[in-house]
């Protein structure tokens, strides 16, 4: 299931005053289950927004992680303990999430 776009949520509660749930389906190309989901979190929360997700906080911001792969593309024969290395004592992480923020990047170290 794609997800959609606040804005449209919007439209979709504002079109369910007038029309019914098939219609405004057809209008914006979605399931009818999905508008009766967006109404039914309308109506109880009285909010169109995600609920935050639970996991872990990431330890690096995607600047510093653009900032990695960068380094990695400057010198391309280099491992990910030494990119990790340079890297560390600005960012304290495992050599293991460099190689997984360089791989994410399309990079392998």
């Amino acid at each position: 299931m794609p997800k959609i776009h606040p804005v449209t949520k919007v439209l979709i509660i504002k079109r369910l005053k007038t029309r019914s749930t098939a219609d405004v389906a057809d209008t914006f190309n979605v399931s009818q289950r999905q508008v009766q989901r967006i109404k039914k979190r309308f109506e109880e929360t009285g909010d169109i927004f995600d609920k935050p997700r639970s996991g872990r906080p990431r330890k690096t911001t995607a600047r510093e992680d653009r900032l990695l792969a960068r380094k990695s593309k400057a010198s391309p024969f280099s491992t990910a303990a030494e990119l990790h290395e340079t890297w560390s004592p600005e960012v304290p992480v495992s050599t293991r999430t460099v190689c997984r923020i360089l791989s994410q990047n399309g990079l392998h170290g």
